[in-house]
């Protein structure tokens, strides 16, 4: 995404009616602060892959996939917060704006995401009527080839 459209959709001020969030379930990116609680100090399924292999997921990545190690350095706040969420700072190796997520801490759920931008400007997401595991009817992935695509096969080895 180019910046110019990054920052003009961040100018619309009306509450959004649907904002979809994928999150990528048994595929971790990291750790979280308490894993060796659970035994799972060191978790970072998709680091781990990443590490082992050349991963391009160029359909994820356009929605927004990256790679955190790579891409950002992670922290916590220095001070706890008030709100009663986990709080996970990154900040773009390479410059640009600070994302920082508030965390349920029972669940991980994201229910809050503030993005500062490089001049300090301030836009906050805050998420709500949270639902997981919805059933979702099968008719919303059909998928009909378009007339005159090209279909390729992998090759049998």
């Amino acid at each position: 995404m180019r910046s110019a459209d990054w920052n003009s959709k961040m100018e619309h001020t009306a509450p959004f009616n649907r904002i979809i969030l994928i999150v990528l379930d048994g595929a971790g990116i990291g750790a979280m602060p308490d894993a060796p609680e659970w035994g799972d100090a060191g978790a970072d399924t998709f680091g781990h892959i990443c590490e082992s292999r050349e991963v391009r997921l160029p359909n994820l990545e356009s929605l927004g996939l990256g790679n955190i190690r790579r891409d950002f350095k992670v922290s916590l706040p220095p001070a706890s917060s008030s709100d009663g969420l986990t709080h996970v700072i990154l900040t773009p190796k390479g410059g640009g704006d600070t994302m920082e997520l508030g965390l349920d801490p029972k669940s991980y759920d994201i229910v809050n995401f503030k993005l500062t931008n490089q001049v300090g400007g301030v836009t906050e997401l805050k998420f709500s009527d949270i639902r997981t595991n919805v059933a979702l009817d099968d008719t919303l992935f059909t998928f009909s080839v378009p007339e005159g695509a090209d279909i390729v096969r992998p090759q049998k080895n």
